[in-house]
């Protein structure tokens, strides 16, 4: 299991489903990461960093109707 997967040189997903405090962000090393200004990064189960990041962009998806279908929420964070 990987709590994070990079795609090339800036594109960083992270799934932090069993990090159970920010101990557990801050010992996979993710704060060096989340911090660089040059990086878009992706995060599944956002809650475990607090109020320490705030996201630009809030981004859902659902299921429509059946599972062959999903639904794109893409929201702009307030500053």
């Amino acid at each position: 299991y990987t709590y994070y997967q990079q795609y090339g040189e800036s594109i960083f997903h992270f799934d932090l489903y069993r990090c159970e405090s920010y101990e557990d962000v801050i010992r996979i090393w993710a704060e060096e990461i989340l911090d660089r200004d040059d990086v878009i990064c992706f995060i599944e189960w956002p809650e475990v960093l607090g109020d320490r990041y705030k996201p630009n962009y809030e981004l859902r998806l659902s299921h429509i109707d059946d599972d062959s279908l999903r639904r794109v929420m893409i929201k702009k964070s307030k500053d």
